[in-house]
């Protein structure tokens, strides 16, 4: 009977309580939406971060960190099966690396040589998809190498050319080695493709004097996620006694702390639009209440208990506010289902004189492209937000309706 009564009351001023109710839909639906957009770039930022050149976690040796200087992993091979052991680990790399200078017969450029295993590499990043030219080691052809699309442009090489690096083994000793192109790979970040040339490992650690099965670092991808990397670093780090473990988090902690606090941003910008909505329904209802005060002190008099009055006025109150949340939910499941298929493209943000956000893109640092999808987690935080906020935003209107005296009613009647 209450609830009926409540219900019938919301639209006794339709233009009202639509206006509310609008303003609730327009809020939630934002708020959902800008939530999930945050959710997926976080996600992103991390998948940029360890795209290629980083991993979950790196083994190092643990006197290169105290001395600064570059060592060797010696038994690599056996440090895997150690790795192999620990539940958790979905993924084990084994790479060595050197700065040379790679050049052509028309110029040449800094660049990081990366050794890696071809199938390993597959399985973890999508270095062999973003192949625009040439094949993924898959010829025969000796001391092949993988360049960025940006670097042939600014050596003026195409594949099968060959190119010159020059760089410093271990001992000291400068050395020159011929490659030869055997493909290139495009992606959205110039600054990596010019940085980052990829050779086989075996032929990079003969290179660089280095015994078979060394190698310089050990990059480990977890099952869980990034998320488990600081908890799986410590795991690994008591197993491994004389090796340093080394987080993502660590290596890039800009992304890690904006990954970190993800969450708390969304709950904050959650909470200042409901706060904002809480205002207007509250500014509402206050109307509402002194409207009807001659009805309230009509049904007081007969009889009606304040409790039954004050549960009219907080199903009202919470009828408007869920009412609106649900056709926002419902709207914003359409808006995010369709924005997980088509993305929402940022590199309109590079244009215009945003020199820092088109630094950020060369750098690899920068998502150009976002895919924000309906969330549970988010669905259940803001279920549970609304309805919060629905219930305190009765109380104020409840607490005025039951300070009216209804004897001052009467006598303004009269």
């Amino acid at each position: 009977m209450i609830a009926k009564i409540a219900w019938r009351n919301l639209w006794r001023n339709k233009l009202r309580s639509l206006v509310v109710l609008l303003s609730v839909i327009t809020g939630i639906t934002g708020g959902m939406v800008a939530a999930s957009f945050t959710r997926d770039f976080s996600a992103r930022l991390v998948d940029h971060a360890l795209w290629i050149e980083n991993t979950h976690l790196t083994i190092k040796p643990e006197e290169q960190l105290h001395s600064g200087r570059q060592q060797i992993i010696t038994d690599a091979r056996q440090l895997t099966r150690q790795l192999e052991n620990i539940a958790g680990i979905s993924q084990i790399l084994i790479r060595t690396s050197v700065d040379a200078v790679m050049s052509s017969s028309a110029a040449a450029s800094n660049v990081r040589l990366t050794g890696i295993f071809p199938d390993d590499e597959t399985a973890v990043s999508n270095l062999k998809q973003l192949i625009t030219k040439g094949s993924y080691f898959e010829e025969d052809i000796f001391q092949p190498v993988l360049i960025g699309a940006a670097l042939a442009k600014d050596l003026g090489v195409s594949v099968n050319a060959r190119l010159v690096a020059t760089f410093q083994n271990p001992g000291g000793e400068i050395l020159s080695t011929v490659f030869q192109v055997t493909g290139i790979y495009s992606s959205e970040h110039s600054a990596f493709e010019r940085r980052n040339v990829f050779v086989l490992h075996d032929q990079l650690v003969l290179l660089k004097n280095m015994e078979k099965g060394q190698c310089d670092e050990i990059g480990i991808q977890l099952t869980g996620g990034p998320g488990e990397a600081t908890q799986m670093a410590l795991k690994i780090s008591h197993e491994l006694p004389g090796y340093s473990v080394i987080s993502w988090k660590t290596m890039r902690p800009e992304v890690a702390f904006f990954h970190d606090y993800t969450g708390l941003v969304n709950t904050f910008i959650a909470g200042i639009i409901l706060f904002a909505l809480s205002m207007g329904v509250v500014n509402t209802m206050l109307m509402a209440v002194r409207e009807r005060s001659r009805e309230t002190a009509m049904l007081r008099a007969i009889g009606m208990k304040n409790s039954s009055l004050l549960s009219m006025i907080a199903i009202e109150t919470m009828f408007i506010t869920l009412l609106g949340a649900a056709i926002a939910m419902l709207i914003s499941w359409f808006i995010l289902r369709w924005t997980s298929i088509t993305g929402i493209d940022l590199t309109p943000l590079l244009e215009g004189g945003y020199q820092q956000s088109r630094e950020y893109r060369q750098a690899g640092t920068m998502v150009t492209v976002v895919y924000p999808g309906f969330s549970m987690v988010e669905f259940f935080r803001f279920a549970i937000m609304v309805t919060l906020t629905a219930i305190l935003a009765s109380i104020w209107p409840a607490r005025m309706m039951l300070k009216q005296q209804i004897t001052s009613i009467y006598r303004q009647m009269g």
